[in-house]
């Protein structure tokens, strides 16, 4: 693996961990207050449709990460 794709893999760790990271927050802020409410751009969604937010950036977050750290260790 050349330095241009360990440096776009390293990028593709970070921002995979950040989206990791954020739907854990929400999901963990969304669990304590009892209410499932996504804010995105002044804009509310609620109930399922929050639900499948929160988990599809903790899915797609998690991915990255995964595909990432394992071209990494090629």
């Amino acid at each position: 693996m050349n330095a241009i794709d360990r440096s776009s893999q390293k990028t593709i760790l970070f921002l995979g961990a950040l989206f990791l990271l954020c739907g854990l927050y929400l999901a963990e802020k969304c669990w304590r207050t009892g209410t499932w409410i996504v804010e995105i751009k002044q804009h509310a969604y609620t109930g399922g449709l929050a639900v499948f937010i929160i988990l599809a950036m903790i899915v797609f977050g998690g991915g990255f990460v995964f595909t990432s750290l394992r071209a990494l260790t090629k």
